[in-house]
């Protein structure tokens, strides 16, 4: 039975009457049983003297035993839980125990302001005996390895500087603290668990509507490292608010009880929803235990929640639970989520149905992608199937994407490979890239135009010359595609549509632009920076103009005649750019 305001009046009289009404009354029976007068009177005192300049207080003792008891007292925030968990796990915290409660919300009018009003009141500070407090306490062991003293300054000032950025309130000052926070606890997880085998635990797992005038959500299970704090950010992009939570740990194995709110503080009855929190639990236990194996375990940490979100808007979610509960295949996703900004933002959200499958292969000794030697012939039989050069440029495109990803995908999972080894097949990828665009856009140009011929009537010949990471067959996943074209000859083409080289070739460098794309800058993206004149020069150079400009008495710089050195025929006429690499050594 929770007690009488009267009790605490009379046992703290220089604490404001009307608050000590608002904390029992805002409190639940679970926070009086758990608690002594002796403690209730130190939070009550700690969460009178909160203001918007000091949000956040701390209690933490040793006992005898050698185990830390932590009780954050502070006002409450969307996210404020996940942000304390996480910096207790980071800061080598092992939660044996704990009871979080939150201030229910004050009267039926606040209800009625919704949720964004509340925020918004809590930022300016208005009515501050009427925000929404935490009391979230904390017993279990620390293992950071440095003296207490030294740790409890170190959490304290953690959890202010987090806490104080959720005060403000703004979009990026929590987009902030929630960033810090991921970042230390990668940092942890590195360390905890880098090396651990692939065996997964058995969740047991309940949802219970009826006992409670909350959602109340058990769950049973071996301990791993964050998960409270991964688990209470993936609930929060359903909207979920917890409310209470009673952790207990025993020898590694944790019992954990979480009261859950919907987003208007009431019990959550959307059978959806309900089935959305248990697959989150699911992929999150599961997910934690091989994050810290991750190359990039922030990235990865920050990705995984919104795959989540993704996943529970699929409409059948059953065919995803045999493909995510497997070990390996949830390793390698931890992986590749960690790797790449752009693998994630180009293809995982899009493709991840298709990506999952692909792992279990790979992971048995198999590469996900096909040989570098066949590169060509599978781009030709891709573009056979296509009419148009529109239809083309779309299938080149497509195969390009998709062979981007599964190079990059063989390099995450095998990482003994090297770079050197993604470098050679990137760059292959590239030139087969290139020297068919420019194959198919010179075809095209000529049935329009006629062939290019010189003065005396000979064929043109030209050629695509690699320079940079490209010419010296050192590609990596964001490098741009430095090019160059040269053509032997000025003149005219001899068709009825007759047009000056230089216009033709030009019109061949332009298409060649548009036609390979890169998804955004820095993959696969043409720069033709390097060439004669730079931005000041034409689009393709002639071979005199190419002379004139890198011979010793040209215009260029030493850095420009330096990058000759990489320079590397990769499409159009190979001999021809031989005699061009060779030229301005010559000279």
């Amino acid at each position: 039975m929770k007690p009488e305001a009267e009790i605490f009046k009379t046992a703290c009289p220089e604490i404001n009457e009307s608050f000590i009404e608002e904390h029992v009354s805002r409190l639940g029976e679970r926070y009086f049983a758990v608690f002594s007068k002796k403690d209730i009177c130190r939070h009550l005192r700690v969460l009178a003297r909160l203001d918007s300049r000091n949000p956040v207080e701390m209690l933490i003792k040793m006992r005898k035993d050698g185990s830390v008891d932590c009780t954050v007292l502070g006002f409450d925030y969307p996210s404020v839980f996940s942000i304390i968990t996480g910096i207790l796990a980071a800061m080598g915290f092992s939660i044996i125990s704990g009871d979080i409660y939150t201030y229910s919300l004050a009267e039926t009018r606040e209800r009625k302001i919704g949720r964004g009003k509340r925020r918004q009141n809590r930022a300016t500070g208005k009515d501050p005996l009427r925000r929404r407090r935490i009391v979230d306490h904390f017993s279990g062991i620390v293992t950071a390895g440095y003296p207490f003293k030294e740790w409890i300054d170190e959490f304290s000032k953690r959890i202010r500087d987090a806490v104080t950025l959720l005060e403000s309130g703004d979009e990026d000052s929590v987009a902030k603290a929630k960033q810090q926070v991921n970042e230390m606890v990668v940092r942890r997880l590195a360390q905890v668990h880098r090396d651990s085998p692939p065996v997964l635990y058995p969740i047991k797992m309940e949802l219970d509507n009826e006992s409670d005038t909350l959602t109340r959500l058990k769950v049973v299970s071996e301990d791993t490292p964050a998960f409270l704090y991964s688990l209470s950010n993936a609930l929060s992009l359903h909207k979920v608010s917890i409310e209470h939570v009673r952790i207990r740990t025993i020898r590694g194995r944790i019992e954990d009880e979480l009261l859950l709110a919907d987003h208007h503080g009431m019990k959550i009855l959307d059978e959806n929803t309900l089935d959305r929190i248990r697959l989150s639990v699911l992929l999150t236990k599961q997910f934690t235990y091989f994050l810290g194996q991750a190359p990039d375990p922030y990235r990865a940490l920050s990705r995984f929640e919104y795959l989540v979100d993704d996943i529970m808007k699929l409409p059948s979610q059953g065919k995803w639970m045999d493909l995510l509960t497997d070990p390996q295949r949830l390793q390698g996703l931890a992986q590749l989520l960690g790797a790449s900004d752009y693998l994630w933002e180009d293809f995982i959200r899009l493709q991840y149905e298709s990506l999952l499958p692909m792992l279990k292969p790979h992971l048995d000794g198999m590469k996900v992608s096909k040989s570098s030697e066949s590169i060509q012939d599978r781009l030709d039989r891709a573009l056979q199937k296509c009419d148009s050069l529109e239809e083309k440029r779309k299938a080149l495109n497509a195969f390009k994407d998709r062979e981007i990803f599964l190079i990059d995908l063989d390099h995450i999972l095998d990482p003994e490979s090297g770079f050197m080894a993604l470098s050679r097949r990137l760059t292959g990828l590239a030139e087969t890239i290139v020297r068919t665009s420019v194959s198919l856009i010179y075809r095209d140009l000529v049935e329009r135009f006629g062939r290019p011929k010189s003065v005396a009537g000979l064929e043109v010949r030209h050629a695509v010359l690699g320079l940079g990471k490209l010419g010296g067959a050192a590609l990596g996943y964001a490098s741009d595609i430095e090019l160059l074209l040269v053509y032997s000859d000025n003149g005219k083409t001899g068709g009825s549509g007759s047009i000056d080289n230089a216009v033709f070739f030009d019109k061949l460098v332009r298409e060649m632009l548009g036609f390979i794309e890169a998804k955004r800058d820095g993959i696969f993206r043409i720069d033709l920076r390097l060439r004669p004149y730079g931005n000041a020069g034409p689009l393709a150079s002639s071979l005199e103009n190419f002379c004139r400009y890198y011979g010793s008495e040209g215009s260029s710089h030493s850095y420009e005649r330096l990058a000759l050195v990489r320079l590397r025929a990769v499409g159009g006429d190979r001999e021809f750019g031989a005699r061009l690499w060779r030229t301005p050594r010559a000279a």
